[in-house]
């Protein structure tokens, strides 16, 4: 169990929620397995060590600990940290469900002062060239934990 766990009414909210926790390149299998068992959503899979923000290049780590995760869990695996365009986005397309890309949008945002919206929509339809259909694996697991099956 992670260390700290919030629950749904001690973060004041009335409906459930799917809590999705970090795994890290450096977290012991024990310890991904602790995360999978708390993790109702997807777990979200740290790309590297270090600190959040684009990056050039993704490291090895990041697929290396999706193979891990896959061993222990069959929830949607998420890679984030560092993803910054659509290069990435597609090479994480090959080994993990889906990819977080909040640095580069912040980036997008900040660097297109009154055109932020369009600086985004332009950002995620040049990413949404490179994404992929999910398989009718990951689709139904989506569809039981959003309760629709």
């Amino acid at each position: 169990m992670p260390k700290h766990q919030p629950t749904p009414g001690s973060m004041g909210l009335s409906s459930p929620i799917c809590p999705s926790f970090l795994a890290a390149p450096t977290s012991t299998d024990t310890r991904l397995k602790q995360i999978a068992q708390a993790s109702t959503g997807f777990v979200y899979a740290v790309s590297r060590t270090g600190v959040t923000g684009a990056q050039k290049n993704l490291p090895e780590d990041a697929q290396r600990l999706v193979e891990r995760l896959r061993r222990i869990t069959d929830l949607p695996i998420a890679i984030g940290f560092g993803i910054s365009g659509p290069q990435q986005f597609s090479s994480v397309g090959k080994y993990a469900d889906a990819a977080a890309i909040g640095s580069a949008i912040v980036q997008m945002i900040e660097q297109n002062p009154r055109k932020e919206a369009q600086a985004v929509a332009e950002f995620i339809e040049q990413l949404s060239t490179f994404s992929r259909q999910p398989s009718q694996k990951t689709a139904a697991k989506a569809r039981r934990l959003a309760g629709a099956d």
